[in-house]
């Protein structure tokens, strides 16, 4: 079974099962992740890796946008001369054809919110929690108005573990950082670098680019 993605549903503590994180590591074709959403049917994003850990390629729903870090971001707007983020929003139908996918459009404004990959340091912590400035004054942080999500952010973030630019990005549900869930280390230039999470009290490597050699007779990596 992949990794469940929760959300709380309508910003209440109650969560239900958004989609399903998929993650396979292959020795002859890399590593692929794919977030799916079960009420679309549909893939929403997905990333593919060689073995060695460089982005092959990555990808997003149709009507999705990745920034130019093959991220999936909210919208960044100046009001007032401050940064203010806000839900993706998709154009409304005017053909028929375009009508009839009113629903799916919704939809996908909906559930994109909980999959942001949000800056760390867009985020703060109070009473030990993952906290979004949805207007707190006393959070220097941008502003962040997504609808559902928030105070307490649920979503993943990208946090910058070294001088060098190293950074891991991890899965915070209401607020709570997901232990059991998947932790993608990446290095500066975006390279995968590993990838772990923990089952019950042991930690479990998924994949580790120390493990891939250069294989001469083949011109190409391998995977220990």
């Amino acid at each position: 079974m992949p990794p469940s993605l929760y959300i709380p549903h309508g910003g209440m503590a109650g969560l239900e099962i958004l989609g399903y994180e998929c993650i396979n590591n292959s020795i002859l074709f890399g590593i692929t992740r794919g977030i799916s959403s079960i009420s679309l049917s549909s893939s929403l994003v997905y990333e593919s890796y060689h073995v060695n850990g460089h982005l092959k390629k990555a990808s997003s729903h149709e009507y999705l946008q990745l920034s130019s870090n093959n991220k999936l971001l909210p919208v960044k707007h100046i009001e007032e001369g401050k940064e203010i983020y806000r839900v993706i929003e998709l154009e409304r139908g005017i053909t028929a054809y375009e009508i009839r996918k009113e629903e799916e459009k919704w939809r996908l404004e909906s559930e994109s919110e909980w999959i942001y990959e949000l800056p760390y340091e867009h985020l703060a912590q109070v009473n030990g929690r993952y906290t979004l400035n949805t207007g707190i004054p006393e959070i220097d942080i941008p502003k962040y108005d997504l609808g559902n999500n928030g105070p307490h952010y649920t979503g993943f973030t990208n946090k910058i573990i070294s001088e060098k630019g190293d950074y891991q990005r991890f899965y915070i549900v209401n607020g709570y950082r997901q232990d059991m869930h998947p932790v993608w280390t990446f290095d500066k230039d975006h390279c995968l670098v590993s990838i772990d999470c923990k089952l019950g009290d042991d930690d479990f490597n998924i994949y580790n680019v120390e493990n891939v050699e250069y294989n001469k007779d083949f011109g190409g990596d391998i995977y220990n």
